[in-house]
């Protein structure tokens, strides 16, 4: 049996003899495997020595391993764990060796800092996620008592962007649903007339359609909470026409969306469908508004939609879990500033006759 051997501790020792033994560790658990490398014995032992509790390591890596077996982490929903794993081992491979000593020294904080902000030179948001991770290991440190302090803390974040006021305009949509397969048009027009978060927007069920609204439970931040999402017209229509094309089709996906085989979308999945499409819609070298513009933004155009269906600004500021004068600012900028422009065109006209 050939198995791929990881995490192993090679530690030598002197016998009485003069002679030197060699004995193997599982890194992760701490269990000695038996045998000779190479051996039966010894990959069954290894395979045996994952089956013990783990002996975290007292430097930064095992604090990560730790907090990946804590329910703070295994509560986090599929996506948010995969993203965490993913940026933990990057904070892993620049601190993991850093022993608690170390990390309990307040000077550690000046190397946080330069390589915080050595990241945010080409990657600003990539630097603040990851400095947030290592905020949350050592704070998860703090309070299980191995840390005297979380030297972390108070880094201010690099990035910032407010892209409250960023919508879709129609054109853009337009453009994005002509190059785009209708598997993808639908979870585009999806997105605009529910203004749902990525993970939401491929795993809403069918049962989550009541008539008026959309109801159903979603995981976030390791919370399980109810969402309700009204059915305005427009949402209503493009229902029905999903419908009509699933019946047609005989898709089976017992989620409102599917992709290309009618099966359900993964988050990632639907991530790269829509980088592919966004970037044939709007090459770069045109330097076209759309080209920058992201998922998360269909929530701008959301709110435009509810705004123009008549919700005021507080319904909508609770619809979405934004700020009123959010809303308020989507209002003015692509509501009543329209409003104003369009009468003033009217007053022209009444003055030129």
């Amino acid at each position: 049996m050939r198995i791929r051997v990881k995490h192993i501790n090679i530690v030598y020792k002197t016998l009485a003899d003069g002679s030197v033994k060699t004995y193997h560790y599982n890194r992760k658990t701490g269990s000695r495997i038996h045998g000779e490398a190479g051996t039966p014995e010894f990959s069954k032992s290894y395979l045996e020595s994952w089956k013990s509790e783990p002996a975290f390591e007292d430097n930064l890596s095992g604090l990560i391993d730790e907090y990946k077996r804590s329910p703070a982490f295994t509560k986090l929903a599929n996506a948010t764990r995969t993203s965490y794993k993913m940026n933990l081992d990057a904070v892993d491979e620049k601190f993991g060796s850093a022993n608690l000593d170390v990390l309990s020294d307040g000077r550690i904080r000046g190397q946080f800092t330069r390589w915080h902000e050595g990241i945010a030179r080409s990657s600003p948001r990539q630097a603040d996620y990851r400095l947030s991770l290592l905020k949350i290991v050592l704070q998860f440190g703090y309070d299980r008592g191995k840390l005297p302090a979380n030297h972390a803390q108070g880094i201010a974040n690099i990035y910032k962007s407010d892209r409250a006021k960023i919508i879709w305009e129609p054109g853009e949509i337009e453009s994005f649903c002509n190059v785009s397969p209708i598997h993808i048009s639908f979870a585009i027009q999806f997105a605009r007339l529910t203004g749902l978060r990525r993970t939401d927007i491929v795993t809403i069920d069918l049962n989550a359609d009541h008539g008026d609204h959309l109801a159903w439970f979603t995981s976030k931040s390791g919370k399980r909470v109810e969402a309700v999402i009204p059915v305005v017209a427009d949402l209503r229509r493009l229902l029905e026409t999903i419908q009509a094309y699933r019946i047609e089709k005989g898709v089976t996906a017992t989620t409102i969306l599917f992709n290309h085989k009618g099966l359900p979308w993964t988050p990632m999945a639907f991530s790269k469908a829509f980088d592919l499409y966004r970037a044939k819609a709007f090459p770069k070298h045109r330097n076209q508004a759309g080209a920058s513009k992201r998922i998360h933004d269909f929530r701008g155009t959301f709110v435009l939609e509810l705004i123009n269906a008549g919700f005021d600004d507080r319904d909508i500021a609770e619809t979405v879990a934004w700020k009123t004068r959010d809303v308020a600012s989507i209002r003015r900028k692509y509501v009543d500033r329209a409003a104003i422009v369009h009468a003033a065109i009217r007053r022209m006209g009444k003055n030129s006759r």
